[in-house]
């Protein structure tokens, strides 16, 4: 994997605009960094790839985030500094806005089986199922309810401030 990109380093060959979330080539003075599959931005810089809300991360604080940096607004391409934090994996996963794309019921946090509908949560990696329920509807309430309960414990343990 080699040696990630130190912040000076960065900083020499690059420029990042905290209100559009872009990055710019110092070099060639034009906007870097395209799409990937996942919807995230990449940007190429001394030969590697980097997702760019972790270099912005990198820019704006000097150092690498602790864990994961967070899209606040669910969309993994905007990486205007505002729209940025660095979570655990829990809070993370907690600030999901779709289903993944294999997703029966249509519902996040919900799944479907033989015409019963399951909200289950991810906390701290283990699976937390919340019971069995006949309408998709109360599922989804249950999973949002809950999901509600594990943001509250969550207030005041964000790292990005």
């Amino acid at each position: 994997m080699g040696i990630p990109i130190t912040y000076d380093r960065l900083k020499e060959i690059l420029e990042y605009s905290p209100t559009s979330g872009l990055f710019f080539s110092k070099k060639i003075n034009n906007h870097v960094g395209a799409l990937d599959e996942k919807g995230y931005i990449r940007v190429l810089a001394d030969g590697k790839l980097y997702r760019a809300h972790r270099l912005a991360w990198l820019y704006m604080t000097g150092q690498w985030p602790q864990d994961q940096v967070d899209h606040i607004n669910g969309n993994k391409a905007d990486n205007r500094w505002e729209n940025l934090r660095d979570v655990d994996q829990t809070l993370n996963m907690l600030n999901k806005h779709k289903p993944h794309h294999n997703n029966r019921s249509g519902v996040l946090g919900v799944s479907e089986l033989n015409g019963k509908y399951y909200p289950r949560l991810r906390i701290d990696g283990k699976l937390v199922y919340l019971g069995s329920y006949a309408s998709k509807v109360e599922a989804k309430e249950r999973y949002e309810s809950f999901k509600q309960e594990v943001l509250d414990n969550y207030q005041g343990m964000d790292r990005s401030s």
